[in-house]
């Protein structure tokens, strides 16, 4: 898909909150628990990337209605950094 077609967080966020979606701006909800620590984030991802699709795969899924594999990559991602925050 050509990126001229793809509508930017503001516009994604003003069309979302116009059919009455409301998003929560609060920077106190949730928090990285190995934020800070370059090497636990450079591990979290090779592991994310080489346990799930690629982003392309995912958001093709999550765009046909298909959202297990969305929902799945959220929880590998949680499960990942929990487990590195524990080392």
């Amino acid at each position: 898909m050509p990126a001229h077609l793809i509508p930017s967080t503001a516009e994604v966020v003003r069309m979302y909150e116009e059919r009455g979606g409301r998003l929560n701006n609060d920077p106190n909800v949730g928090s990285d628990p190995i934020a800070g620590h370059e090497h636990l984030q450079e591990s979290r991802e090779y592991l994310f990337h080489s346990s799930n699709p690629s982003f392309e795969v995912i958001f093709s899924h999550v765009v046909h209605g298909e959202i297990d594999t969305f929902v799945n990559a959220i929880q590998s991602f949680i499960q990942i950094s929990s487990m590195l925050a524990s080392l």
